[in-house]
């Protein structure tokens, strides 16, 4: 469909959509935008405004067209909002909705068009570890993004960047965080936390949330991301254990456990657990009410949400603290950790303590051939192990010894007889290392 209405203004609609476009010449520059409309008078009376409108500005002599690069988020927005015109009831809308909101609104903040290059959306994919299915939503909301983009003249078809082709048939490496590892992420949040001066309170209240979003996966072995963005404060049920203790449980009905079980997978939360993680994030987010153990589970938001309703990728949030600890020499590794590490050494740590692993399996959502396949490895890590394998007899003294000498964090910084001291109270190594550079 093409219609002319006069000199230099005409509709159209183009094969791939039911939206009509204007195509109007002003100035000897052509302008092509949505009208945001299938309805044929509506698409005419807004065609016949916006011509006025840039020849008002003509006459004016202001710009006919913005100088400034649009931005991408820009475009996400109206994405977003033409989601919510269409009220389309698929359930795929409600992933793309989620995508679009709280994963690449968050990692192209403040980026350009410009910054739609191949390189960094291959660099977008390797941020985070999806299954096949979440691969497939992601890509779907890249493909949106494009023909937006394309309907709104602002990227050509043969400027579309390369999406890439991720095998999901090859095994991932799993690894779990090395227990000197560990212990500097865990000492570093607060001084990475308090070095927000001078930049934007959100970022700090970001990186407060992560520090204690952190606790919480390392705690409970919870798939970061979708079994995550669903739990509100108020799902977490108080309950007292045989022993009369106090006990917090939360269901899980979101991921992979979905398609498993649909009362959702139960995961128990000692009241000190949930003092140092779920507490805390819910005071950050809820910074002009008392909240106590008493009231948090009374929040009916999610426990990501920032105070003002946002939300910020957590995994690239991870993903800078690990670069800041090692530009400061803290951190020194060749292993790849993300917030997936935190599932992969819940697992592995409670292998070691010598838990059932079918109650494990049951636990995290997987099943016992999973754990088997992907887990076990770590006996073969494990300095006992070698020593049995070897023929080696080490004392007690030696082991510590060796123990000591094996800590290492960063080039120059080890954790020495006096940070083992300390393990205890890891906050204090950051200090120690300080003191001794």
């Amino acid at each position: 469909m093409y219609e002319n209405l006069t000199k230099g203004l005409a509709i159209y609609r183009q094969k791939h959509t039911k939206s009509i476009y204007v195509r109007l010449r002003v100035d000897g520059k052509e302008i092509k935008r949505s009208l945001k409309t299938s309805d044929i008078n509506e698409a005419k009376s807004r065609a016949w405004t916006l011509k006025f409108e840039y020849e008002g500005k003509l006459t004016a002599g202001l710009p006919i067209l913005e100088s400034k690069e649009p931005m991408i988020n820009t475009a996400i927005k109206q994405i977003l909002k033409d989601m919510e015109l269409k009220k389309i009831k698929r359930t795929t809308y409600v992933d793309y909705k989620y995508v679009f909101e709280n994963v690449m609104f968050p990692f192209f903040n403040r980026k350009s068009i410009s910054f739609l290059t191949t390189k960094n959306v291959r660099l977008y994919f390797e941020t985070f570890e999806l299954s096949k299915s979440r691969i497939t939503i992601h890509k779907t909301c890249f493909r949106k993004l494009f023909e937006y983009l394309e309907e709104e003249d602002l990227l050509k078809k043969s400027n579309f960047p390369i999406i890439p082709k991720i095998e999901t048939t090859e095994q991932k490496i799993r690894h779990s965080f090395l227990f000197p590892h560990l212990t500097v992420i865990n000492a570093g949040f607060n001084q990475y936390i308090d070095q927000t001066v001078g930049k934007q309170a959100k970022t700090k209240e970001y990186r407060t949330i992560l520090k204690y979003y952190f606790k919480f996966l390392i705690e409970t072995g919870v798939r970061p991301g979708e079994e995550v963005k669903h739990l509100k404060f108020s799902d977490f049920k108080r309950s007292t254990n045989d022993y009369g203790e106090t006990e917090y449980s939360v269901l899980i009905t979101k991921g992979k456990t979905a398609r498993h079980l649909k009362q959702g997978r139960k995961i128990v939360l000692t009241e000190w657990k949930i003092e140092q993680s779920i507490l805390e994030m819910a005071k950050v987010q809820n910074p002009n009410k008392q909240v106590t153990l008493k009231n948090f589970n009374t929040i009916q938001r999610s426990i990501l949400e920032s105070s003002e309703g946002k939300f910020t990728c957590y995994s690239k949030q991870f993903s800078n603290y690990l670069k800041w600890l090692e530009k400061g020499d803290y951190l020194k590794t060749d292993r790849t950790y993300t917030l997936y590490s935190c599932r992969h050494t819940f697992i592995t740590e409670k292998l070691k303590q010598g838990v059932d692993i079918y109650l494990i399996a049951k636990y995290v959502g997987n099943s016992v051939e999973m754990i088997q396949n992907h887990y076990d490895d770590y006996k073969l890590d494990q300095q006992d192990h070698i020593d049995q394998l070897t023929g080696t007899h080490r004392t007690e003294d030696q082991k510590k010894e060796s123990f000591g000498k094996t800590m290492q964090i960063g080039s120059g910084a080890n954790i020495t007889s006096e940070h083992i001291k300390y393990i205890a109270d890891p906050l204090k190594i950051l200090e120690i290392n300080n003191r001794d550079k």
